[in-house]
């Protein structure tokens, strides 16, 4: 019997954790929160430690000390050449996590009489791109001399390792792996012979009585000299990160020394070329205001803005430039209105969103936190798809970055369609500085589709131009100029993936599916088929965006799914052509099993799309992937081995699929009321196959003895309907429908 509810085996990157018995031992944590300790013991049981030592007693108290405290926290590795320089690339990871309310240093030293020249982390790092981003590592240069000193400083110690430095050496490669328990230091106290009393927190912890050595790679550079509390005078420098504890006095305005300001040019042509030089910020035009007003306001923002960054620059507070327009600049804007105005416009001029008030009136929409913010990033992608189809001269590769902006955009938003077949028909007016300009008499009223919206006027915001033929037909040229060059691009295939998931810019400009989109669809599967081995490994090696985008697989099987299940969408022709691009699909990942499963998923929902011999032929093929007939790997080995390759993401769901799709297959033979005795057969082995993964599931077990009714094992197929009842009654479903068929069957069985 086939159950009513199917479950379906996402296809993604995960983790694995298979069955595989774990070696006994020791195991120690190496990424930032060093020192957590993994015990496996013989008899299958664990310990997880997180803090170990030393204890000393001190009077009548027992103090436990963490080993951490006196441990290097600096795993430094060295690469050696022979090209002679006078500095040294050094690479360094300073991870959130350990890195919280710490100071590094760094210190050179000439020769043995040279005095430290210690200077702040911060001094090296301030100009790299990834200084604001806590979870990468970040370049830089330091001068080569003798010693080098690498130091932390914490409200509660100062840490240094000394290292002597070869000539040759070229890069160091500098991860900081600092316990976050090494100075915890737990007081107890011996309650009894066979009790102590851990004496931390509010509630007291009362505990009852009841290794393996690390070969140092030679690549790893080990400090001559490891001070744990070490006496130095390092250099004050304000714009260090500082921890939560620090006093209040710290935070107050008199410290504070980065001082933002805006850069305010006297003319329009000006403004548009300091927009320019950061594309990703928009220029706000404050028009009949006067001198007085805008420059208040001005000095507001920059003394918010100021407050906010509060160490150093901050990009990510820093959304607007602004300019203050004057009366030679009232032909660049298409309302005739003296009350004020505030317009909002993107790198090449055009006009985003437009609203009157002054900057208080609308002091939420230009909040660094602002909603409106996402949403004058899309609309901003309209203008910019617009702007390029308008300049006959735009080059593949920008329609590309346009689409890619596009799909990167999440925010809800809605418009009236109806009005783009309006402007269709007005003509684009274009100023001397290249500001276009909405009509917006032919722009109806747009319903806000967010409450929190800080978009008042939504009217006056930009509407796409382009029609959708215009835009599918220019995407279509773009993929067949990427799909002639000899590797893939990826985002490329970041498009294509989010179209093919319906979270593409179809979605996102027209809120489009359906048979429309079906061409550059199937181009775009092309294009992932044909690169398929090297997006495949390149996903294979996760990068920071690993578990917040789909992967290949998850983007094609769900697109061909949608099709092929769906029950009005799409002709009977695209279905076809979707059980085609599967065929194809499973050739082109040399017999993935994941693959063929979800093929064989579909297949079983849609019966009329496939015949039932190309059906089994592809279950055998799915079956030979798993269990190859060389060696004697038996059947839990072999799962074992697809769940890993495969990155499944959990061992008992695996499980199950591999025994649902086994049933569900072998079930058919039994809807069909096939004779054919070879089918039967195998058949058997199949439901076999699903009832030994899978053991006592009611209809596992009544597919299984249909079969062997079918094949005249009569006795057999008694005793096996008979576990199934049994098995149903033991689960509660005593009184179901699928029981009550069982019980019908069973009653057949034994009158014929």
């Amino acid at each position: 019997m086939k159950k009513g509810i199917t479950l379906f085996l996402l296809l993604g990157f995960f983790l694995p954790f298979a069955q595989s018995k774990l070696k006994p031992g020791l195991y120690v944590s190496k990424n930032e929160q060093k020192g957590i300790e993994l015990r496996i013991n013989e008899d299958e049981t664990y310990e997880l430690t997180i803090l170990s030592g030393k204890f000393q007693a001190v009077n009548d108290t027992i103090v436990l000390n963490s080993k951490y405290a006196s441990m290097n926290p600096f795993e430094i590795t060295k690469t050696l050449s022979d090209e002679r320089s006078n500095f040294i690339d050094v690479s360094f990871n300073y991870s959130y996590y350990s890195y919280y309310g710490a100071s590094f240093f760094i210190g050179t030293q000439n020769n043995d009489k040279d005095a430290v020249e210690y200077k702040n982390l911060l001094d090296y790092i301030s100009d790299n791109e990834n200084y604001y981003d806590l979870d990468k590592k970040v370049n830089f240069k330091v001068k080569k001399t003798k010693y080098l000193y690498f130091v932390v400083k914490q409200k509660d110690f100062i840490k240094s390792s000394k290292y002597l430095i070869d000539e040759n050496i070229s890069t160091l490669d500098v991860l900081y792996s600092g316990s976050n328990f090494a100075s915890l230091q737990l007081k107890a106290y011996k309650k009894d012979e066979n009790s102590i009393v851990v004496t931390e927190g509010k509630q007291p912890l009362l505990f009852e009585l009841d290794g393996a050595n690390v070969k140092l790679d030679d690549k790893s550079l080990q400090p001559i000299v490891f001070i744990t509390d070490a006496k130095i005078d390092l250099p004050i420098r304000e714009e260090e990160f500082v921890s939560e504890e620090q006093t209040y006095l710290e935070n107050t305005e008199e410290n504070k020394k980065f001082v933002f300001k805006h850069t305010i040019n006297q003319n329009f042509k000006d403004a548009l070329a300091t927009l320019n030089k950061t594309p990703s910020k928009f220029l706000v035009v404050a028009r009949n205001f006067t001198k007085e007003d805008f420059n208040a306001y001005i000095k507001k923002d920059e003394e918010e803005l100021s407050s906010y960054m509060y160490y150093d620059y901050l990009p990510e507070y820093d959304k607007y430039n602004y300019y203050l327009a004057t009366e030679k600049d009232d032909k660049l804007f298409p309302s005739a209105s003296k009350e004020k105005q505030l317009y909002f416009l993107n790198t090449n001029g055009q006009i985003l969103y437009f609203t009157n008030g002054d900057f208080e009136e609308n002091n939420q929409l230009l909040q660094t936190y602002s909603y409106s913010i996402e949403e004058l990033n899309k609309v901003n992608s309209f203008a910019l798809l617009d702007y390029s189809l308008q300049n006959k001269k735009t080059a593949l590769p920008t329609y590309k970055d346009v689409f890619a902006k596009i799909v990167e955009i999440e925010v809800p938003y809605e418009y009236d369609y109806s009005t783009v077949e309006e402007l269709k028909s007005q003509d684009i007016e274009e100023t001397e500085d290249a500001v276009v300009v909405v009509d917006t008499a032919v722009v109806e009223v747009v319903e806000a589709v967010d409450s929190y919206s800080e978009l008042k006027d939504r009217q006056n915001l930009y509407l796409l131009k382009a029609t959708k033929e215009t835009v599918f037909s220019k995407w279509s040229e773009v993929l067949e100029f990427y799909n002639k060059q000899s590797s893939f691009d990826k985002e490329i295939v970041k498009i294509i993936k989010k179209e093919l998931s319906n979270e593409g810019f179809s979605k996102t400009l027209f809120d489009e599916k359906g048979e429309i989109i079906l061409s550059h669809n199937f181009k775009g599967l092309d294009y992932l088929l044909k690169y398929y081995e090297q997006i495949k490994k390149d996903e294979d090696t996760p990068d920071e965006n690993y578990y917040y985008s789909k992967s290949m697989n998850e983007a094609m099987v769900s697109f061909l799914k949608e099709i092929i299940n769906s029950e009005n969408n799409f002709s009977k022709q695209a279905k076809q052509k979707a059980i085609n691009y599967f065929d194809k699909y499973v050739e082109v990942s040399n017999n993935n099993s994941q693959v063929i499963s979800a093929y064989l998923d579909v297949l079983g929902e849609n019966n009329n799309l496939q015949s039932k011999e190309e059906y089994y032929k592809i279950f055998e093929l799915y079956l030979s992937v798993l269990f190859p007939s060389t060696g004697n790997q038996n059947i839990f080995e072999a799962l074992d081995k697809a769940y890993v390759e495969n990155n499944e993401n959990d061992w008992s769901i695996f499980k199950y699929s591999f025994s649902n799709l086994s049933n569900n297959v072998a079930w058919t033979v039994v809807q069909n009321d096939s004779t054919d005795s070879v089918l039967i057969k195998k058949a058997i082995k199949w439901s076999e196959l699903s009832n030994e993964v899978t053991k006592n599931n009611g209809y596992f077990l009544d597919t299984l003895a249909q079969l062997y009714y079918k094949d005249g094992q009569k006795q057999k197929a008694i005793k096996t309907e008979e576990e199934a009842i049994k098995v149903m009654n033991n689960l509660g479903e005593y009184g179901s429908d699928s029981l009550m068929e069982m019980e019908i069957v069973l009653k057949k069985m034994k009158e014929n």
